[in-house]
């Protein structure tokens, strides 16, 4: 749809420079009959009212239908964005992997944003997703950090416990 009226703004692009072509030309004709002048004059003029009507008229058509369509890709990309956070967070299981994930996401809602930079209606819906990410991503990478910690002092316990054991038994 959108592609098909980029289509015939492009003819009606050649079409105004062929009518400028024509107009310098009828400037340059020595015609002596100034009725005639006038009227061929009048004409190119009609014809660039029409043309310039047509691009006006195409034109709000395409920001219409541009709009539609581009609602509907958002739509669509936002969706698969949030379900690459969920998967993200899934895969994440270190605190240098979340860092990795939280990068590639941010990148890709950078590219996000970039596609969609004329709409300004979808920026504070991007702003916010960015704010989630890095909270979940955030959340997710200081709940591995805990478990990393209570692991480590699980087994400093455990040694600790092993090597009183050790040093009782070998005391007695």
């Amino acid at each position: 749809a959108v592609t098909e009226l980029n289509g015939f703004l492009a003819q009606l692009d050649t079409l105004s420079e062929e009518l400028d072509l024509l107009n310098h030309t009828m400037l340059d004709l020595d015609i002596e009959d100034s009725r005639v002048r006038t009227t061929i004059l009048e004409d190119v003029s009609g014809v660039y009212g029409l043309v310039n009507r047509a691009k006006a008229s195409i034109e709000i058509r395409r920001k219409s239908l541009g709009s539609v369509e581009a609602k509907a890709e958002f739509s669509a990309r936002f969706k698969l964005f949030s379900q690459s956070i969920t998967s993200s967070l899934n895969n994440a299981k270190t605190p240098l992997q979340c860092d990795e994930q939280l990068s590639r996401l941010l990148i890709q809602l950078e590219e996000l944003e970039s596609h969609f930079s004329e709409y300004d209606e979808y920026l504070a819906e991007i702003i916010a997703k960015r704010d989630d990410v890095y909270e979940s991503f955030e959340a997710h990478k200081q709940q591995l950090m805990e478990e990393r910690q209570r692991r480590a002092l699980n087994i400093a316990n455990a040694a600790e416990r092993i090597l009183q054991g050790v040093t009782r038994r070998s005391q007695s």
